[in-house]
């Protein structure tokens, strides 16, 4: 009776509800138009391309192999479990406004029917959470080494690899390949230092200030461990400064806009435990530097805890 009957659907409520009366589960949608033409039954919302039938007896073999919550609506999928297309420590490339960036996913949960990342970006080592997998790409060849490089300090467009005995080996964008990471500073320095101007080396408060630089790394699958490591701004770009063209010496990605640019140089730790994680050296933006500027009182923020000397000295306020 309800087949032959029921009222046209004018709504997604009304649609559920006949679906609902029909026999479908509970997330599918019946369109009637009226009663003298064939129903459309989809697996979800019509609005979001699901699969559909134009028959209730094809429609009702497919419901019977439904799990609510887990089938696929989509089309060609709808009789499997929904499935990830991504896993946590791939790399990937993530949609931000109208561009593309290298980042690694970090986590991923399910919500409604579908899932939803977390992701740490490899430029700049921030984090985004709750991205759709449209926003989500598979990552290009080699872009778990641009991604390696990167975290590493280094410029766009090299690449770092592990090679024999586990050792770090690079690769310029030119493809010069590189046993060492000193050996390939050297060589990034030699470029830079060729083209660029030089660093001025006074004439900004910001000389010889420290800063407190925190980096998040993955040594495992499972466990990232945080790295901080205090460093020295000991060179600086102004915005008025010119290479060799006649260019600025740095031009802002974010305004586009000549700007001020800080060299930050870290000392070399050999007693830590995760040495080759460490960079020797960090170009940041005014902005940067003074997010992570060290105070006075903070000479002792290291990344270590401090001694029972240390601790007595400042409850009791004693300097000696």
């Amino acid at each position: 009776k309800i087949l032959l009957n029921a009222p046209p659907t004018t709504d997604a409520r009304s649609e559920r509800q006949l679906a609902a009366a029909l026999g479908y589960p509970l997330s599918w949608h019946v369109v009637r138009l009226a009663p003298d033409k064939p129903d459309v039954i989809y697996a979800g919302n019509p609005r979001k391309n699901v699969a559909l039938w134009f028959n209730h007896e094809a429609a009702r073999a497919a419901a019977a192999e439904w799990q609510e919550g887990k089938s696929c609506p989509y089309k060609g999928g709808h009789l499997l479990p929904r499935k990830p297309k991504f896993k946590k420590s791939e790399v990937v490339e993530v949609l931000y406004k109208k561009k593309w960036y290298p980042a690694t996913v970090t986590k991923r949960k399910e919500v409604d029917g579908q899932y939803l990342y977390s992701v740490l970006y490899s430029k700049d080592q921030t984090t985004q959470e709750d991205i759709r997998e449209s926003k989500i790409r598979q990552a290009p060849p080699d872009a778990a080494a641009f991604h390696l490089a990167a975290t590493l300090g280094f410029p766009e467009g090299w690449r770092a690899v592990y090679g024999p005995k586990n050792r770090l080996q690079f690769y310029s964008p030119d493809n010069v390949h590189f046993k060492s990471k000193k050996a390939a500073l050297d060589h990034l320095a030699a470029l830079e230092e060729a083209d660029d101007p030089p660093w001025r080396v006074d004439g900004h408060e910001f000389i010889g200030k420290q800063v407190k630089y925190v980096a998040q790394h993955k040594v495992s699958g499972t466990r990232t461990v945080e790295i901080v490591q205090t460093g020295t701004v000991t060179g600086w770009i102004s915005e008025q400064d010119k290479d060799r063209q006649g260019e600025p010496g740095y031009v802002c990605e974010e305004t586009g806009k000549p700007a001020a640019l800080f060299h930050v140089e870290f000392q070399d730790d050999p007693s830590h435990p995760y040495r080759s994680q460490l960079i020797d050296f960090q170009d940041m933006e005014e902005h940067e530097v003074l997010d992570m500027l060290l105070n006075e009182q903070d000479d002792n923020e290291t990344g270590e805890p401090p001694t029972k000397r240390t601790k007595l000295q400042q409850e009791n306020g004693d300097d000696d």
